[in-house]
């Protein structure tokens, strides 16, 4: 995230009680870096980190990464340019999903298109787009009025829909962009039919 070719944000990290020595890490990172703001919280999930670190954004649009995903080193500018030159208030990037013996995949015919948020919403429903609160820039008046639900395994399900319902305009390309780790062990690798039904609802 530090190297991105767009330089202009501010990065902030959430430390959410972390018992290992991440928060060090971190505030290391930050007096390297006057870009990057550091919270430290006790325990609460990722949904209430995603919220903290939420409320603490001053820029105007916002972009979630978690903490074993990646973003190509452009990303933040193509859509930056992309909501800006279109006044949107979301912009899609591909997402790229990576398991162990991942290769980067050869690059696709590129393809954009703009669409209201319920178009996007029902693109998804079909498969079309893929929605997850990471790896999207979001304008931050409109991500203000949602937060993600605390408790919930796929938090993304409960959050994104209803923002979709607010979004006037969306901007989607198919550029991989985000780069998402299927880690063995991770929450949504884990069996637990009880969470699983957190999707269903």
């Amino acid at each position: 995230i530090q190297g991105q070719t767009f330089s202009a944000f501010e990065i902030i990290l959430v430390d959410d009680g972390s018992t290992d020595q991440s928060g060090r890490i971190c505030d290391k990172m930050a007096e390297t870096d006057a870009r990057i703001h550091v919270i430290h919280k006790a325990n609460g999930g990722l949904s209430d980190a995603r919220n903290a670190g939420k409320k603490a954004a001053s820029g105007q649009f916002l972009i979630f990464v978690d903490s074993d995903d990646f973003i190509r080193e452009d990303a933040l500018e193509i859509l930056y340019k992309h909501a800006t030159e279109k006044c949107a208030d979301i912009v899609f990037g591909g997402v790229c999903n990576c398991y162990e013996n991942w290769q980067e995949p050869a690059p696709d015919q590129v393809q954009t298109y703009e669409c209201t948020g319920l178009e996007a919403l029902k693109k998804a429903f079909l498969g079309d787009i893929t929605i997850t609160a990471c790896g999207e820039l979001i304008r931050a008046d409109v991500c203000s009025t949602h937060d993600f639900q605390v408790g919930k395994t796929y938090e993304d399900a409960f959050f994104m829909p209803p923002l979709l319902l607010d979004v006037k305009k969306a901007v989607v390309t198919n550029v991989p962009l985000y780069y998402y780790w299927h880690r063995a062990g991770s929450i949504t690798t884990k069996c637990d039919p009880e969470k699983a039904m957190d999707i269903v609802e």
